[in-house]
């Protein structure tokens, strides 16, 4: 009788064991390790933008760019750190290289691939659809990041370096995190050409959300399974929309017809991930909710520290130092543009990126479980609070 009592102890204890491994699996699995590999448009381009050869990007070479964190510009368009420079260190990470800047470069802990100005629809979509406005900007959409991807991958699996370059291994491929922030330049670029706010809503947006599941869909078969994507911000409340475009204002000034376009994307994106994580058994989707992240900072500002909302930090220079906002489409920031006192204070950089602060309370409240789904996505996986620059 002892005997028996003490095998099924036995048996209890291993299953128990084993329950125990297989759920740490699981929650292994579903965060995010290793290494990020990014994509999308200026947002998140850490240096591609100035290795294409276009002079329209120089700006974010040049000071006052980057004097925030780093003290000196780094090509990204901000005054300091973006979203998926936060999400690395909130993660433990180093901070990821951009894939133009090959040679040498550690790729290990993953590769940036977007690029300032890059759209989800390929180029030769835009021009059915009449829109011209991202040819002399640049031509790295989507469908040429992803190019890029599959070309890390073939080079990883012949080995883990190239010359000096350090690639990414299997493990940082399969389990790493897979950023993808895009769709902002395409509906920008959409209203330039005239394009009306219904239009756009109608047509343009199920294509975007579209063209999102379809990335999944084709790095799920590279072997990528954690996914955390971002909608667009509100960019009707952005110096740029106020200064290039005119309609009614909401109560705290924003463009309320574009920024019912930018809700729309993200109510029809977010119900296409839930679509995906049905179809898609193996893959770990995140949301990342950055237009209702701003449009709460924007009303709240007092809540995260922030003074400025609608005001542009580096922004219009020389005649046009007058201009509402502090922004001008004609002189975007550079090193003789009038320059706030304290980024810090600002959520608009240079009227159309973020702040490093801005950018930090972002991901903060992405850590803490808001305005992401599932709402522990990140804090689960040990993600930390980022202090704010000094």
């Amino acid at each position: 009788m002892e005997r028996t009592s003490a095998s099924i102890k036995n048996i209890v204890f291993c299953l128990s064991c084993l329950i125990i491994t297989c759920w740490i699996r699981m929650v292994q699995s579903d965060c995010p390790q290793y290494a990020i590999f990014a994509f999308g448009d200026s947002l998140t381009d850490t240096g591609n933008a100035q290795r294409t050869g276009s002079r329209v990007f120089v700006t974010a070479t040049l000071p006052p760019y980057g004097e925030t964190y780093f003290k000196k510009p780094t090509d990204r368009f901000s005054d300091g750190r973006l979203m998926v420079d936060f999400l690395a260190q909130s993660l433990g990470l180093e901070l990821v290289n951009p894939y133009l800047n090959f040679d040498g470069t550690d790729f290990s802990n993953g590769v940036v691939y977007a690029v300032a100005g890059a759209t989800l629809l390929d180029i030769s979509i835009l021009r059915k659809e009449g829109v011209f406005a991202p040819l002399p900007i640049t031509n790295k959409s989507i469908e040429v990041q992803l190019e890029w991807h599959y070309n890390i991958l073939r080079l990883a699996s012949a080995g883990s370096v190239v010359g000096t370059t350090k690639l990414p291994n299997a493990s940082a491929i399969t389990q790493g995190m897979y950023f993808i922030e895009i769709g902002g330049d395409d509906l920008t670029y959409f209203f330039v050409e005239g394009h009306t706010q219904a239009s756009v809503q109608s047509k343009n947006v199920p294509a975007l959300v579209a063209g999102v599941s379809n990335l999944i869909e084709r790095l799920y078969e590279t072997g990528a399974r954690n996914f955390f994507v971002i909608n667009t911000t509100p960019e009707g409340c952005t110096p740029l929309y106020a200064a290039a475009f005119r309609g009614p204002k909401d109560d705290v000034g924003c463009m309320y017809g574009y920024n019912v376009v930018d809700k729309a994307y993200t109510v029809q994106l977010e119900a296409a991930l839930q679509t995906l994580r049905l179809t898609l058994p193996l893959a770990n989707i995140v949301f990342l909710n950055l237009y209702d992240a701003v449009d709460y900072i924007i009303r709240n500002p007092a809540e995260v520290g922030l003074v400025n909302t609608m005001g542009t930090c580096c922004g219009a220079a020389n005649i046009h130092r007058i201009a509402p906002n502090n922004f001008s489409i004609f002189e975007i920031c550079s090193p003789v543009s009038s320059l706030c006192a304290d980024p810090n204070q600002y959520v608009n950089w240079d009227g159309i990126h973020l702040t490093d602060n801005m950018s930090r309370i972002v991901v903060n409240f992405f850590t803490q479980g808001r305005f992401i789904t599932p709402p522990d996505a990140l804090s689960a996986c040990g993600a930390r609070y980022i202090e704010m620059a000094q």
